[in-house]
């Protein structure tokens, strides 16, 4: 967003005082794409209360700003080191966020700290606001830096429009209005931390915007979702995008082009579409996001509608969630329980299959023939929050953060070793090095009537493998991206070529070459 002005160089320093909308301003700059930080004690090392160690606090604080990577600060410890950043950086860009009147101030404090049982000497608090607003004014003038001076109350668009105007920006950027106090409910978990406040009919630009580069989406409901990733999903889950007809037919020649070698080589051929966590829990995601619509248009739905061998078994876990949580609240998969109800569903599709040849049919394993125990779980989404929104875990969270930076505990079910046959083998170290560095099994079952498989799968078939081996007389897992490998299926001469695949990679049949056999 930024223009190839000198701002994009600048440092940007937001003096503003508590309840003054530094978090909107923070927001608009990272919508901007620059890389901000709002309240960074715990990041810059800057102790807390600042002015008690004030020399030594400077130097940690100046080292953190030419150091950290960031272009933009806002909020404590910044404000307490007004005089040293106007001598330190004095190409620097200073914004000072200010409320209409000093009541209105006041009142915001008062409101917003008494959800907290935080008392404040409002009187002492109100003389250092008013003169530290006047010392940043009359420093700014003196020393002629740029300097912006925003009133949160003012109109919005007006707003907008100013602070892009400072910045330089191509476009202007609308403001937002996070952190308001009326934003917080401490009585209920869901209202102890105040995220997104926006209301806009591009609501997911913003948050894509505000999350960027990050890959994780954090929720005030404590889960963690996916965004940013390079399919785009949510624009597809609400309809920001959507598959064209002729991409559609497009995905579906590929489809039915895969099929139809397969049978030419008697092979049976199902392909499972796991569902995104945002499909089976959208009522955890950012209330931001209440009012949107989800699309029942997205690509899966359309290619298991088109394809009779391609399934997608959201109703399946939509159904299942009264039994429990099927997906972690910190990882983009499917947790155990859902890998359970996932498995039941792929043998049950098993069943009813016709093999080219006569083959032996087992039942899937019931829950109690499971391993349980309890297990703690962060997740591959938490691990890439960005430090502002994991410091919510140990702040608003505290009660429910689990050590070790875990966020969760879970029952684990594995299946138990009474139950297990299949044998593990080696994998041929040619065939190793022509799929690279991704995880190939293969196991060996004693009942050689069962039937023969290749499983082309990816992360959501983690907790499957070794239920999934139980039925095959021998089975190759091959991580696939996506494709299915023309050459390891003629080698393996399987009964039967299953393919599990993420929900979000779907789209990406869009663009495969529908003149190859089952697309590369």
């Amino acid at each position: 967003m930024l223009s190839d002005s000198k701002n994009l160089h600048r440092k940007i320093f937001v003096l503003g005082d508590s309840r003054t909308g530094t978090t909107t301003i923070h927001a608009f700059l990272k919508r901007a794409g620059l890389r901000s930080i709002h309240y960074f004690f715990k990041e810059s090392g800057v102790t807390d209360p600042p002015h008690l160690e004030h020399a030594q606090n400077w130097n940690r604080l100046k080292d953190f700003i030419e150091d950290s990577g960031y272009d933009a600060f806002s909020d404590y410890p910044l404000r307490t080191f007004y005089v040293e950043l106007f001598q330190q950086f004095p190409d620097a860009l200073f914004i000072l966020s200010t409320r209409k009147n000093i009541e209105t101030w006041r009142n915001s404090m008062l409101n917003f700290f008494s959800k907290f049982n935080i008392e404040l000497n409002i009187d002492a608090l109100t003389d250092i606001h008013i003169r530290i607003n006047s010392e940043i004014r009359s420093l700014a003038k003196s020393k002629n830096v740029q300097f912006c001076e925003i009133c949160i109350d003012d109109d919005y668009v007006k707003n907008g429009a100013l602070l892009s105007q400072f910045l330089e920006l191509k476009d202007h950027l609308q403001f937002g209005h996070e952190n308001s106090s009326s934003a917080y409910d401490p009585s209920v978990w869901s209202g102890r931390v105040a995220l997104y406040n926006k209301d806009s009919a591009d609501a997911l630009q913003y948050v894509k915007d505000v999350t960027h580069p990050s890959k994780a989406l954090l929720s005030e409901h404590g889960w963690v979702y996916l965004i940013n990733d390079g399919s785009d999903f949510l624009d597809y889950f609400f309809g920001e995008k959507s598959w064209s007809a002729s991409a559609l037919n497009a995905a579906v020649q590929t489809m039915k082009d895969r099929a139809q070698w397969m049978t030419e080589q008697n092979i049976s051929y199902i392909k499972i579409i796991v569902p995104e966590k945002v499909a089976v829990y959208p009522e955890y995601l950012p209330k931001v996001f209440s009012p949107q619509r989800i699309a029942e248009s997205r690509p899966a739905i359309l290619l298991s509608h088109s394809c009779d061998f391609v399934h997608y078994p959201q109703d399946i876990l939509l159904d299942a969630k009264s039994y429990g949580f099927l997906y972690f609240r910190g990882d983009s998969h499917a947790n155990w329980l859902g890998a359970f109800f996932l498995y039941q569903e792929i043998v049950t599709l098993l069943s009813k299959i016709k093999f080219s040849r006569p083959v032996t049919r087992k039942p899937a394993f019931p829950l109690w023939a499971f391993k349980v125990e309890l297990a703690s779980y962060a997740g591959d989404l938490f691990v890439q929050l960005d430090p502002e929104l994991k410091n919510h875990f140990s702040g608003a969270w505290e009660p429910l953060q689990l050590g070790g930076n875990k966020i969760e505990y879970l029952i684990k079910y594995t299946l138990a070793d009474e139950h297990r046959k299949a044998k593990r083998l080696p994998v041929a170290q040619e065939l190793l090095q022509l799929l690279g560095d991704r995880e190939t099994f293969r196991y060996s079952h004693p009942d050689k009537s069962l039937p023969k498989a290749v499983i082309f799968r990816d992360s959501t078939s983690e907790y499957l493998v070794e239920c999934l081996a139980e039925h095959f007389s021998e089975s190759l897992f091959v991580w696939h991206k996506g494709m299915v490998y023309e050459d390891i299926v003629k080698s393996e001469n399987p009964d039967l070529v299953l393919h599990i695949m993420a929900e979000r990679f779907v789209v990406q049949y869009e663009r495969f070459d529908v003149k190859s056999k089952i697309g590369l």
